[in-house]
């Protein structure tokens, strides 16, 4: 702004102290009518601006305005030349509050009058109308329109014009030193890159344990999976419980997900957790060094989001597409220069963070929003104004101008990398004033360099870490302590098997039977987690432990399923035995007598090996993999496999059987199945059906048909008549019968049928045959007599037959 902008943001009244404080005369208009006591008016405004701005900014206009700033005076105008020139009013009354400086610490109201000429303690503002009427500090209101008149009263942004700040910056009294160095803050928000790393492996291995994240609409994780991660990071799930207000957790999951440990699920809003993470098997340099490198030259965090203005472009509530522009990571290097240049030889003292975005502002003003030129304009065109002004397709309606745009933009940019991923990601440590607001968003007053930030600035050697030496301890209880350090792929492992209770110094597992269940279906049996115990352990486990462990892997083997295995059967055990060498290389494992199970290799080569070895395998007509129980229209010929034969008692226990011969010394795991729903083998392994057997199977919900279809399917022949017989007899096919003798009554009519039926005391012994063409009722054998005697009481005559 030139000095004919600056002065018209006044009113009358402030141009007028302005003059008066430079000795300048009353004016009167061009018409020769000044203003009432001879102050500045309507008619001679432009001639007073006109007169003004041959003083202002000179070399003796700034020296004779020195003459009459007091102390606090001089110390605001040095906190706004270290910062470049401008500044937020609040940021330079906390500065002048924290130095010390002599004045009232209570802001003046706003309907009280400032008093630039005031004698006792002055109030912040009095202060700021001093300086602006000897033309060294004036204001911009970003909340008014640029039409609104300001007053002699500190706006929202102060500033130094150009040509005074020029004067300004060659009096040694206001020279800004190339390195501020700042006193020990009373406030230190340390911070980590060792736990910061940590911190991101418990992230990436509770994702792991979930196998795939869900995100919302807006792409966020849901809220109750989230509180989960909370948890899982010791972290408090009262406050902040979601996402979007967690930016330290967001930051992790998008440097996880731009380091690719994440994938897509045929598109969002779902992503899967690789099984094992390429960053987490490096060195903790290395992946220290990697997050900050994806950090600072990919757009998988935008600093100009998390700005707390009004923003057109950028949807602050939505984490999906919010990637940065490429221009965002050059303007970060070039932070990063000026950060490491400011403590060069000194990587270990506090620096004033005004020095740092003084130095950014006087030697990169430029560095994160370039400026261009408008035709037809006479100041810069403000590049905050649209989305299309700037490239990184974002825009700030509060900006009014390019003075106040720096300091809210600019300065804000560099106030949430220093307090956002230096600090997370442990490269910095920031310092505050006792009773400032700290965190995020929040300046610091200065920040130091960690050894690691002095390292990965290349201005320090790089840092030894320790990342393993800690060890397991077993507990009698189950409770497995992993105490640090301890290196993060041990923890990995452990997270197969055992259950994390959370923990810092010593993180706590809990080893239970589903945990080892968990860990035994991705290969981690019990002997191979007592391995692993032991040896990190130093010692073997417990006792009690060790058994327990063995007693639920025992549990686990009772029932094993194996996929796309192939099944080997044998004749005997001699053929077992015989065979094994010539298919060795496909690695079976004998799943008791006359079995193996083979999972290393294809049926094919397996069969193969065998001819080539002199046997003759027998293979299955179906490889369909989705038949399960054969039918008529699956059976494989081979698998007709048996005879039948209905033998008499040959055991001696009075039981006859149905006897079972197969046609095949190997049959088929498929008939063996089927007869197993409703056959039994004896101890010398022969099969028969018995009584039992068969009601056993019909108790288990299996028909009589069912069964003679099976038996027919299985067959080399028709099923014998006497075998159908005896399956049908022990079936209970034909049902149960008794025999009794009972007496037909025949009655004249229905409707007398119907009242004896009702009779108290006849129609319980009567049993009317329905559907019958005549009268006919049922009586019990011994209940004849008694039906007869209480009928002839009625005076019912009995015909023949009776």
């Amino acid at each position: 702004m030139n000095w004919v902008d600056i002065l018209n943001q006044y009113s009358n009244d402030a141009l007028t102290a302005i003059a008066l404080a430079h000795r300048i005369a009353p004016f009167s208009g061009a018409n020769g009518a000044g203003s009432q006591k001879g102050g500045v008016g309507p008619g001679n405004r432009v001639a007073a601006i006109t007169a003004l701005k041959k003083t202002l900014g000179t070399a003796n206009g700034v020296a004779y305005a020195l003459k009459f700033m007091g102390a606090v005076e001089l110390a605001a105008l040095r906190a706004l030349v270290h910062l470049g020139g401008t500044a937020l009013a609040d940021t330079i009354f906390n500065q002048l509050k924290a130095q010390g400086a002599p004045m009232l610490l209570n802001r003046l109201p706003a309907q009280q009058q400032v008093a630039p000429d005031y004698q006792d303690t002055p109030h912040f503002e009095d202060v700021i109308a001093r300086a602006t009427c000897f033309g060294l500090i004036f204001s911009r209101d970003s909340q008014r329109g640029y039409f609104w008149q300001l007053g002699l009263a500190p706006a929202d942004t102060l500033f130094i014009p150009e040509s005074v700040m020029q004067h300004l910056e060659h009096n040694p009294d206001f020279a800004q030193p190339a390195r501020q160095k700042a006193n020990t803050p009373d406030v230190v928000l340390a911070s980590s890159a060792f736990q910061f790393q940590r911190d991101l492996s418990r992230y990436w291995r509770h994702a792991r344990k979930q196998k795939e994240l869900a995100f919302t609409a807006q792409g966020w994780i849901y809220k109750a999976n989230f509180k989960t991660f909370l948890t899982a990071l010791n972290l408090p799930i009262n406050v902040a419980n979601d996402e979007p207000s967690n930016p330290l957790l967001w930051f992790m999951r998008r440097i996880l997900t731009a380091l690719d440990e994440f994938e897509g699920l045929g598109g969002e809003p779902f992503v899967a957790v690789r099984e094992e993470s390429q960053l987490l098997t490096l060195p903790i340099a290395e992946r220290i060094k990697k997050v900050f490198d994806t950090w600072r030259y990919s757009g998988a965090w935008n600093e100009l989001g998390r700005l707390p203005l009004d923003k057109q472009g950028y949807d602050s509530k939505r984490d999906m597409g919010q990637e940065a522009a490429p221009e965002m990571a050059a303007a970060r290097d070039v932070l990063l220069r000026m950060m490491a240049r400011l403590v060069a030889g000194h990587a270990d003292e506090w620096v004033s963070t005004n020095s740092l975005i003084g130095q950014m502002r006087r030697q990169h003003y430029e560095f994160l929003f370039p400026r261009s030129k408008r035709k037809g304009y006479s100041s810069y065109y403000t590049p905050y104004s649209s989305i299309s002004a700037n490239p990184y397709n974002i825009a700030f309606p509060a900006v009014r101008d390019e003075a106040m745009g720096w300091t809210l933009v600019e300065q804000g940019f560099i106030v949430e990398i220093l307090t956002g991923p230096l600090h997370w990601m442990g490269l910095v440590e920031l310092g505050y004033t006792t009773g400032d607001q700290t965190g995020e968003h929040a300046m610091p007053t200065s920040y130091r360099l960690t050894d690691t930030g002095a390292w990965l600035l290349g201005i320090g050697e790089q840092p030894a870490f320790v990342e393993s030496g800690g060890r397991l301890v077993v507990q009698p209880n189950f409770t497995i302590l992993a105490m640090e350090p301890i290196n993060d792929l041990v923890l990995i492992d452990l997270d197969r098997f055992a259950d994390v209770q959370g923990g810092d110094l010593a993180i706590v597992y809990q080893l239970t039977r589903e945990s080892l269940y968990r860990g035994q279906q991705q290969g981690w049996d019990a002997s191979r987690v007592m391995a692993f115990l032991e040896q990190h352990q130093g010692a073997p486990v417990a006792n009690n432990v060790r058994r327990t462990l063995e007693e639920w892997q025992l549990q686990h083997q009772r029932i094993t399923i194996h996929r796309n295995a192939i099944v080997v059967q044998f004749a005997d055990e001699e053929s077992q035995t015989q065979t094994h060498e010539a298919i060795g290389e496909f690695e079976p494992r004998n799943l008791g007598n006359h079995f193996a199970i083979v999972q290393k290799g294809e049926a094919k080569a397996l069969v193969a090996a065998l001819r080539t070895a002199g046997w003759m395998p027998l293979e299955p007509a179906t490889t369909d993999a989705t038949v399960t129980t054969p039918t008529p229209a699956t059976m494989p010929q081979e698998l007709q496999a048996i005879r039948l034969e209905a033998l008499a008692d040959d055991t001696g226990d009075g039981v006859q059987r149905i006897g079972l011969t197969f046609t095949q010394l190997t049959p088929s795991i498929w008939v063996l199945g089927q007869l197993a729903q409703f056959a039994e083998v004896d101890a010398k392994g022969k099969w028969a059906i018995t009584p039992s057997s068969v009601r056993v199977s019909i108790n288990a919900g299996e028909s009589v048909e069912q069964i003679l279809a099976v038996l027919s399917d299985l067959n080399v022949e028709a099923v014998p008549t006497a075998v159908e017989r005896l399956v049908r007899k022990w079936g209970g096919f034909f049902g149960e019968a008794s025999l009794k003798t009972v007496i037909l009554l025949e009655l004249s009519t229905f409707e007398v049928l119907t009242n004896l039926a009702n009779d108290p005391e006849i129609g319980p012994w009567l049993s009317a045959i329905e559907g019958a063409s005549k009268p006919l009722a049922i009586v019990a054998g011994e209940h004849a007599e008694a039906v007869r005697a209480a009928l002839a009481e009625r005076g019912v005559v009995f015909g023949e037959g009776v």
